[in-house]
């Protein structure tokens, strides 16, 4: 036996072990670095990418979807919904701005309809629609156009965010400080926006839920402008009064554990009691658990008003569960 040849063998197949190791642990890292990080180069290049593009131009919204479409889609989830996030962010002060192209008052004075038509198809290949409120006209996003275009892409938790969005603002809420959905509706939107909050504690858009949660469970607690439910804050409260203590006990019967259904039954016993009534213990009550239903906007949340103008091409909006 050559223990000479032998020795020298074994230094080979111990430094070919080691170079295979390194390739291992290099590969590893890389996959790391370029697929599940989400700042990563692909993304940093994106956020540049957007950073660049005009906000006061609405093309910019379907530029920006292509990129994503054409250097996202089989990336990794992780990258994907990074980079949806990004997008997001460039997304809604892109549709504030694209608010300044139409004259509101003037709109109905467009005789030619085969150019409303065309105004309509390129805000929706775009992500817009045209709403109305008050007898005015304004630009804002399409209730179906995240879920349409990314949510096939993203993470299950954003998707859960986008479906109850499109469900919500296909049915616009808020109309001249009155409400234009039932308080049972209102109640069954505060517990879905609580299941999500309970399901996806840690999600990107934990912020956006809650103040949607938070919105909603404000409504059921005072009521609006316009839909009081106390008696000295309306003319008329006995005309809400049915609606919200169904809304109550929707609440109190499904989903009395939760916190919305806890506060809802401490404020319901409260308000039979006084008569609905804005009692000082009512309103001391409003007081002590204002921390629980006070929203802070984002630039992303606000109240869904008024209704849509333009048709939607997305197809209906995708049931979420809403009991």
């Amino acid at each position: 036996m050559n223990t000479a040849f032998d020795r020298q063998a074994l230094r080979f197949l111990r430094q070919a072990l080691c170079v295979g190791v390194l390739f291992i642990l290099a590969g590893a890292f890389s996959s790391c670095k370029t697929e599940g990080a989400p700042g990563s180069d692909a993304i940093a290049e994106y956020h540049t990418f957007l950073n660049g593009l005009p906000r006061d131009g609405p093309n910019s919204i379907q530029t920006a979807t292509a990129y994503f479409q054409q250097h996202f889609v089989n990336k990794s989830q992780r990258q994907r919904d990074a980079a949806f996030l990004a997008f997001r962010n460039f997304y809604y002060p892109a549709v504030k701005s694209a608010d300044v192209l139409i004259d509101r008052k003037k709109w109905q004075e467009v005789e030619n309809d085969w150019k409303k038509q065309e105004f309509l198809q390129w805000l929706g290949d775009n992500g817009l629609a045209l709403c109305s409120s008050e007898g005015n006209y304004f630009i804002d996003e399409s209730y179906s156009f995240l879920l349409c275009t990314f949510g096939r892409y993203v993470s299950k938790p954003l998707r859960d965010y986008l479906a109850l969005r499109q469900v919500e603002m296909r049915r616009r809420y808020v109309e001249d400080a009155a409400l234009r959905i039932s308080f049972l509706e209102v109640a069954k939107r505060c517990v879905a926006w609580e299941r999500y909050l309970r399901e996806y504690p840690r999600s990107s858009l934990r912020s956006d839920a809650e103040y949607r949660y938070r919105d909603y469970l404000a409504i059921l607690l005072e009521g609006m402008n316009k839909n009081c439910i106390l008696d000295e804050w309306s003319e008329d409260p006995k005309k809400w009064q049915r609606g919200i203590e169904e809304a109550y006990e929707y609440i109190i019967k499904d989903y009395g554990e939760t916190r919305p259904g806890q506060l809802i039954a401490a404020y319901y016993s409260l308000v039979k009691r006084s008569g609905f009534k804005k009692t000082p213990e009512v309103e001391q009550f409003l007081k002590d658990h204002k921390s629980e239903y006070t929203r802070e906007r984002t630039r992303s949340s606000y109240p869904d008003f008024g209704y849509i103008v333009a048709p939607e091409s997305c197809g209906p909006p995708t049931p979420y569960e809403m009991r």
